[in-house]
């Protein structure tokens, strides 16, 4: 009878660890500025997305960024991107001509899973 115990007691244990969703959760995107296929009618001065998890802060090759560029991929951020707990945000010079553009990102979360991706949206005013 102990032994069926502890036999349930083991699945059922297994079976809450791998159905925790903290378990296969990795990190989304879940704000930003500019968002999604926006148009701005005024020139942002800056970009920023917010992730559900917070940024692990890394150097070297696979570092973090946030990188706004042009239909031409040209960048117009300044490059000064910074990382605050789960936001990332870049400042934009000060010349942005009207057309679209992409926030192109790569960020380490902090259960250390990268996630790429971008979010395009047009300056028209």
């Amino acid at each position: 009878m102990a032994n069926r115990r502890y036999g349930i007691l083991f699945l059922t244990s297994i079976l809450m660890a791998s159905s925790s969703p903290s378990a296969t959760a990795h990190a989304q995107s879940v704000k930003s500025f500019p968002t999604n296929n926006q148009i701005v009618k005024v020139a942002p001065t800056s970009a920023w997305i917010m992730f559900n998890e917070n940024i692990l802060t890394l150097e070297g090759k696979a570092k973090n960024y946030l990188q706004v560029v042009d239909s031409k991929k040209q960048r117009v951020d300044l490059g000064d991107y910074r990382i605050s707990r789960s936001k990332i945000s870049v400042n934009l010079g000060k010349n942005l001509k009207p057309g679209k553009f992409q926030l192109m990102y790569r960020v380490v979360s902090a259960d250390g899973h990268p996630l790429t991706g971008s979010i395009p949206f047009i300056y028209r005013p």
